[in-house]
């Protein structure tokens, strides 16, 4: 497959192009494209606005995200909560290879080919050994008012704990 980072992510339908379903497709606050490579899969209802999908996909060179498949996994017929109280619906979960990351403990970091911002209250762990690159993490994140992902936390993991083949993987709060 092409590109530099592949993953899967789990998100509501934010916008898509409603007529070809190719386009640009906003889900889970990222910024994804679908052209004539993509398959389609609505077996578990139609694509609307609000709708949570799977997406497995590849980041290119340029870091702008491709989608392989879009499938329908279920209807939000309710704002839902986490249980947390904060930025409900807008929270995430991600594991992926860390390509890069700031010296010190603010900056912006690089996770399965996705920017995170780390700001003073990030909690670092570096429970399964030292942040270096291409080391296995799982960062804890929220959208801000600019859609900005903002790390609440940052851990190294062991393998077992991210998605087949070593690929990033994205899941949202539902």
């Amino acid at each position: 497959d092409p590109g530099v980072a592949h993953g899967t992510l789990f998100g509501v339908i934010e916008s898509f192009p409603t007529d070809t379903l190719t386009g640009a497709w906003e889900i889970g606050g990222l910024s994804i494209v679908a052209d004539s490579n993509t398959q389609f899969k609505q077996e578990h209802g139609p694509f609307a606005i609000s709708t949570t999908v799977r997406v497995d996909f590849y980041v290119d060179v340029n870091s702008l995200i491709h989608a392989i498949l879009i499938e329908t996994r279920f209807a939000n017929d309710h704002g839902g909560h986490d249980g947390n109280g904060y930025h409900e619906g807008e929270e995430g979960q991600a594991f992926g290879a860390l390509t890069s990351f700031p010296t010190g403990t603010v900056g912006v970091w690089v996770i399965g080919g996705v920017e995170y911002t780390s700001t003073q209250q990030t909690e670092l762990k570096q429970r399964h050994g030292a942040f270096a690159n291409g080391v296995q993490v799982r960062v804890e994140y929220y959208l801000d008012s600019q859609n900005q992902r903002i790390a609440r936390e940052i851990e190294t993991v062991g393998n077992r704990d991210i998605g087949t083949n070593g690929n990033f993987l994205l899941v949202g709060f539902v």
